[in-house]
């Protein structure tokens, strides 16, 4: 018995989700979806081969002492998308979000929530662990806004740290890590005049063609950051490879939400061929 089908048959603790995503056929099922408030999973029908699955939460955001903790298992050969209904609204107060995923050899799990918009004096923690078997995949996308910034809030959160962590038979692939601080001076200061940014990992045979895709467009594009094309670009980027070349991270930021919106839709191109639907073509 699985970790995660073991967790579904026990009561689950407020904010906590269990999701198994097994092959049958050419397609992929939901063998389990369990969650209880204020978490909630909500499992779409789609054209394609593999399950979607959008993450929201009861009241419209995280309040303070909210944890949200989703176990998710990809089985062998099966595709799992994962969204959010809207961007993830963080209130004034501490919360915290887990995700702690496995994916089986040839199992594929796609990553792709709306973006974190933290209010004025909150203080969030996002932790993302995958476990891969030796063939399987994972693409992850984090987006953060400035916060509520035609409300005056720019970069007035308390604090937002992020952690992922990808493994493949136990033994760490990549391991990164964003920490910004109010505590260690001005964040606004700190982050000059960019007003949201991304971090986009790809992992792993099913998305190591798009992630070398991703790596030539900000080389030849958008540019690197530390070399920008245009002397105040709206966006600018950088890319770096791991796993002995065979992944890649890329990371943007953006003078707007809109730019940077804009400047990341191209690198979900490779998404409806991959899953057999586009989970994103209504997106505005």
């Amino acid at each position: 018995m699985s970790h995660v089908y073991a967790t579904s048959m026990r009561a689950l603790s407020p904010g906590h989700g269990a999701l198994v995503v097994e092959r049958q056929g050419d397609r992929s099922h939901l063998a389990c979806i369990e969650s209880r408030a204020p978490l909630k999973l909500l499992a779409p029908k789609n054209h394609g081969h593999a399950r979607w699955v959008y993450v929201g939460t009861f009241g419209g955001g995280l309040v303070d002492g909210d944890e949200v903790h989703l176990e998710v298992e990809v089985g062998a050969s099966a595709g799992l998308f994962l969204g959010t209904q809207a961007s993830t609204k963080v209130y004034r107060g501490t919360s915290r979000v887990t995700t702690d995923a496995r994916v089986g050899e040839g199992g594929l799990l796609v990553s792709v929530p709306d973006p974190v918009v933290c209010f004025a004096g909150a203080s969030f923690t996002q932790r993302t662990r995958v476990e891969l078997a030796q063939t399987g995949s994972v693409f992850v996308v984090d987006t953060l806004h400035g916060g509520r910034i035609a409300h005056g809030e720019r970069w007035e959160f308390a604090a937002y740290e992020t952690r992922t962590e990808v493994f493949r038979d136990r033994r760490p692939v990549l391991l990164d890590a964003i920490a910004l601080r109010d505590d260690e001076g001005s964040i606004g200061r700190r982050m000059r005049r960019f007003e949201a940014m991304a971090s986009l990992y790809f992992v792993g045979p099913a998305v190591r063609e798009a992630g070398q895709s991703a790596l030539a467009r900000v080389r030849a594009e958008v540019g690197d950051a530390t070399e920008p094309a245009a002397p105040s670009p709206a966006v600018v980027a950088s890319a770096s490879t791991f796993d002995d070349g065979a992944s890649v991270l890329v990371r943007l930021l953006g003078e707007t939400p809109h730019a940077l919106a804009a400047a990341i839709r191209p690198y979900f191109d490779f998404l409806p061929e991959l899953l057999g639907d586009s989970p994103l073509a209504r997106r505005p």
